[in-house]
């Protein structure tokens, strides 16, 4: 279809009014296949048919800040600015675009400096569709207001500066499908009912810096360059689906309802990798203070599938946090697995351990060793028990010698193993010892008072809650 070229200063009298008549009321506002070359401004303008703009090329850019428009607005298969004279490697002669596409005709190539997409501040009371859109020019609807759905299905963004999306409302979902973005993809401090990106044609990189998704959050059949989302809340589910973290994931004090990550082995691998030399962040996968009501590990035989996030925190290349250890041992016990909890606080101890000063590490092994640090206190009494039924057997009558000859004394080696090896005093030990013919066992019985020393205020420490 051939395109018709109009000016700007009558598309924006017709679109608001100007040249009103019942047609454009009752049935929108329908152009298609149309050329702009200046700038099409509707700053600040309210409308109130529908309106659609389809196919056509904006070559000026459009201005769109704080317009109203109370219907649909399209913008479907339209081209803003103009390409430069380099062709982009992702789209050398061709959209890439969608078979249904039906677009205005366009050579791609890198994005040119002129002119903008300026949609500042814009509502719309109905869908507004940008799908198989072309942008040379850099996008900004941030502070826009959405009310029906927002469709941004097929488009090239060619624009290697910021797409633009702070503060954007959209109380529909928000769908990106198979989409190509030569720039960043910003959706800070976002309020979304619902974020679903499939298949980007490229490596992405996403914002979602202070966002908040009320429903469903999904990425799928993507590769993320930077995925950096601290304090995002998503109060429904989140799922990533076939995502190969290919560079930084920072979900730094981030919350979700419920969460799945499929294909998590590419999550530790990315967590594995090393930064960069002069890279200023903490890690490559860094997810202190993240928090979760459920989470989801989709094809994996660990039970609970949750208790793999251990692998992911202990594999990260972070500076030692107790947070992600805490967060994940809080879930476990809360869903009824304690003893993959204690194994996770354990594992907590043991990363804590790399950091203690080196003198300091030893009495650490010693607390992980017999006590797993107050999560494993039955090693200690078995250990205990253990070593008072030994002594029982050492301190046999015919290897032992009142201290006081001249008396006539009771004697029972388990109650003499007991009182040795307990630091309370219950009297026999101090009448009795091993005699000269055996002094290997009155070596041992040294040996077993210190044991006792140390295994006993131990086992008090940990069931009292001392050692946590």
């Amino acid at each position: 279809m051939p395109n018709h070229l109009l000016r700007a200063e009558f598309l924006q009298k017709l679109i608001t009014g100007e040249f009103k008549t019942p047609q454009t009321e009752h049935h929108g506002i329908k152009i298609s296949h149309a050329v702009v070359k200046d700038k099409l401004v509707l700053a600040s303008e309210t409308i109130s048919p529908e309106v659609w703009l389809k196919s056509s090329n904006f070559e000026g850019g459009v201005d769109f800040e704080y317009a109203r428009f109370s219907r649909d607005l399209s913008m479907e298969g339209s081209i803003f600015g103009k390409p430069g004279a380099a062709p982009s490697a992702t789209s050398s002669g061709s959209t890439g675009q969608d078979s249904q596409c039906d677009h205005a005709e366009a050579a791609l190539g890198s994005s040119s400096s002129a002119g903008d997409a300026i949609f500042l501040g814009m509502k719309v009371e109905s869908t507004l569709n940008f799908n198989c859109a072309v942008f040379y020019v850099p996008l900004n609807l941030s502070y826009a207001d959405v009310a029906g759905e927002f469709l941004f299905k097929n488009v090239n963004y060619e624009s290697e500066e910021n797409a633009d999306f702070e503060n954007f409302k959209v109380k529909e979902p928000a769908l990106f499908t198979n989409d190509h973005f030569a720039g960043k993809i910003i959706f800070a401090d976002a309020q979304l009912f619902e974020l679903i990106i499939i298949h980007p044609r490229n490596e992405i990189d996403l914002d979602l810096t202070q966002a908040h998704i009320e429903q469903v959050f999904s990425i799928q059949n993507a590769t993320l360059s930077s995925l950096r989302a601290p304090s995002l809340i998503v109060s429904g589910d989140a799922t990533f689906e076939n995502v190969v973290p290919a560079g930084r994931v920072y979900l730094v004090h981030s919350h979700f309802q419920d969460l799945t990550i499929g294909d998590f082995d590419e999550w530790l691998k990315a967590a594995a990798r090393p930064l960069p030399a002069h890279s200023l962040d903490r890690c490559s996968v860094d997810l202190e203070g993240l928090s979760f009501e459920d989470v989801t590990i989709p094809n994996t035989e660990v039970k609970p599938q949750a208790k793999r996030l251990l692998e992911l925190i202990k594999g990260s290349q972070c500076p030692f946090s107790p947070q992600p250890y805490m967060e994940l041992e809080k879930f476990l016990s809360a869903h009824g697995y304690p003893q993959e909890a204690d194994e996770v606080f354990i594992a907590m101890h043991e990363s804590e351990r790399k950091q203690l000063d080196p003198w300091k590490r030893p009495f650490d092994c010693v607390l992980d060793v017999i006590v797993g640090y107050g999560r494993k206190t039955w090693r200690a009494v078995i250990g205990a028990i253990a070593l008072i039924i030994l002594g029982t057997f050492l301190f046999r009558a015919s290897y032992m010698e009142p201290e006081d000859k001249s008396t006539d004394l009771w004697y029972n080696p388990f109650w003499y193993s007991l009182d040795l090896f307990s630091p309370i005093d219950l009297g026999m030990a101090k009448k009795w010892r091993p005699k000269k013919l055996y002094p290997e066992v009155r070596g041992y019985g040294q040996v077993h008072r210190l044991l006792g020393w140390i295994l006993i205020p131990l086992i008090v420490a940990a069931i009292t809650g001392i050692i946590k």
